[in-house]
């Protein structure tokens, strides 16, 4: 018996073969494949206490970079005050910049636990950065200024300030997902 090999059905399959991503022969090369690799963490989505039926699904991609900013604002805000409640103040003022910066979309849940996206008139996402929530909380420019404060917008949105907190703690409790499920408002 002997064997036939047509060399023009080899040559495409020889191609393709060297095309094809090789495994990783050694730990070095499987560690240097995996850090050019772009990592995303996938979002959460918290519900809102105060207003059933509502939830905000929020990114938890937050780099060292976004956390410097805040503690920033946070440190300008607190310069000129001598008030005894400064550290309290200093993390409420934390959790409402995080909560703004990292929404993703404000969400309508059905009694069945289905969310959708709450998209404006023009179909870009609600959140707390969008001057169409500003108008409906009623939230506006205070004195001179000529932007709204987004922290007026998630302080309106929540109506309390607990509630902001424990959703920035159920937030940052999101890296671990050996502890899903905690909810810090439970003891």
């Amino acid at each position: 018996m002997s064997s036939f090999t047509d060399p023009r059905l080899d040559e495409p399959a020889t191609a393709a073969l060297d095309d094809a991503p090789r495994p990783p022969t050694s730990p070095l090369e499987r560690l240097e494949r995996d850090m050019a690799q772009t990592v995303e963490r996938e979002p959460v989505t918290l519900s809102v206490p105060a207003r059933p039926g509502y939830a905000v699904r929020y990114s938890t991609n937050i780099s060292l970079d976004d956390r410097e900013r805040w503690e920033r604002i946070v440190a300008k805000s607190q310069r000129n005050s001598s008030d005894a409640t400064l550290q309290i103040r200093a993390l409420a003022l934390f959790a409402w910049l995080m909560l703004a910066d990292t929404c993703e979309a404000i969400m309508l849940v059905d009694d069945e636990g289905n969310a959708e996206d709450i998209t404006t008139p023009d179909g870009s996402p609600v959140t707390f950065k969008n001057p169409w929530l500003w108008g409906v909380l009623r939230v506006g420019p205070k004195g001179t200024a000529k932007t709204v404060d987004v922290t007026d917008v998630v302080r309106a949105f929540y109506v309390s300030d607990g509630d902001i907190e424990a959703t920035a703690l159920k937030l940052t409790s999101s890296y671990s997902r050996d502890i899903d499920g905690l909810d810090p408002t439970e003891s």
